[in-house]
């Protein structure tokens, strides 16, 4: 029910801060971050809203944190970032398919 209230919906792979959040096509990816014990981290998130459900998304290629995201026609966009020992000047892109 909707009831304009904040309430519990699913927990992600790990807690972290400093994740980078981008909606596409209906499905929003929580994107690497930092834990408290390792520092950066590779991983991605992917919550399907129609489904309501978190899933394991496909890792990034190297630990990454603070990054600025972006999404424009179906594409997802993740760029800048900081890793374990320095800040960086890189892009990634994903294309999202249009999962009903």
């Amino acid at each position: 029910a909707k009831n304009n209230e904040w309430r519990p919906a699913t927990h992600r792979s790990a807690p972290r801060e400093g994740i980078s959040a981008v909606t596409v096509n209906g499905r929003a990816f929580f994107v690497g971050g930092e834990t408290p014990w390792s520092g950066p981290v590779a991983l991605v998130d992917e919550w399907d809203a129609q489904s309501l459900k978190m899933l394991p998304g496909r890792s990034l290629k190297r630990p990454i944190s603070a990054a600025a995201a972006a999404s424009s026609n179906g594409v997802a966009v993740l760029f800048g970032g900081r890793t374990q020992s320095s800040f960086e000047n890189f892009m990634y892109v994903i294309e999202a398919d249009n999962r009903k």
